[in-house]
């Protein structure tokens, strides 16, 4: 049986966690004991009520994960369908003042080089042990091959990402 802790010591574990928020969503922190994944969002399991495609009169409760910014962001009426970023890159600050709601687009060119590659757009392709380009252009996902070594992987990046943008035909 698993034991549901909510109100002050709900509250008193979150603040310790370092979560901030505003004092107008407080209850959040009381009504649910929320952890830090291993992305750093601030979240928790629950449930939700999703409506059945084929019964629009039926809908079916679905285990999920809730992450609190947007949470947070619903309850501010932003943009359904962006993306909510902290201003300070702290998921852990779920402040409405730190909290901006950004496009797909917007959020891939604030991405970071990969770590093993130290290039945006190329990845290690673990199965295969070979290098593989993946970059993104105006919310489309370009696949630009794998190769053997990450000096030729460099090379061709250049090569697809100005073939997309001179309008040629790639696989996505």
């Amino acid at each position: 049986m698993k034991l549901k802790i909510t109100g002050q010591l709900a509250y008193e574990i979150n603040i310790e966690r370092g979560i901030k928020v505003d004092t107008q969503d407080e209850d959040l922190l009381y009504d649910h004991l929320w952890h830090i994944n291993n992305m750093g969002y601030v979240c928790r399991s629950g449930e939700v009520c999703k409506p059945i495609p084929w019964r629009s009169d039926k809908y079916r409760t679905v285990k999920t994960i809730i992450i609190l910014h947007r949470e947070i962001a619903d309850r501010m009426n932003l943009a359904l369908y962006n993306i909510i970023v902290p201003k300070d890159g702290d998921y852990k600050n779920c402040q409405r003042n730190n909290l901006e709601c950004i496009t797909r687009s917007e959020f891939r060119k604030n991405l970071k080089p990969n770590k093993q590659s130290g290039v945006k757009g190329i990845q290690y392709y673990n199965r295969l042990k070979k290098w593989k380009i993946v970059f993104f252009y105006e919310g489309v996902r370009y696949n630009g091959g794998v190769y053997d070594s990450l000096e030729e992987a460099k090379f061709n990046l250049e090569k697809c990402r100005n073939k997309v943008m001179k309008g040629g035909i790639w696989q996505s």
